[in-house]
């Protein structure tokens, strides 16, 4: 694939942002705000076969969690590093994926406390 506005990629088959070529992303994606995070998660796995960090703000761990492929992804904030998580994302792993991102948020409820745990219900899909 070559390199366009929508997914730049750099150094042969890399992307940009992330630094990740294709097979270097699991079709399975844990995504975290914090550096930290992400590696605490990180060592929740049975085995890290990848591993990296970008000078545009993203670190990534790539193993297995019982014996299933997963990525560890720490993409800083703001919705732009969500965009550039999915796009980038899906070039380097070949399939469906799934993301499931933990981390806080802002709430607009006053009657939210601070701390309260909250669950989407539903979330999207995108092909």
């Amino acid at each position: 694939m070559s390199s366009t506005a929508n997914l730049p990629l750099r150094d042969g088959n890399r992307t940009f942002h992330m630094q990740c070529a294709p097979g270097e992303i699991a079709n399975r994606i844990v995504t975290v705000g914090s550096h930290a995070r992400a590696k605490l998660f990180a060592q929740s796995l049975d085995q890290v076969v990848f591993e990296t960090s970008s000078s545009r703000g993203f670190v990534v761990f790539t193993g297995t969690y019982r014996s299933v492929p997963i990525s560890v992804i720490g993409i800083g904030m703001g919705f732009p590093m969500v965009d550039f998580l999915v796009r980038e994302s899906k070039f380097a792993c070949a399939g469906d994926m799934a993301i499931i991102r933990f981390g806080t948020c802002g709430g607009i409820k006053e009657e939210t406390e601070p701390g309260t745990i909250c669950l989407a219900t539903s979330g999207s899909l995108v092909t």
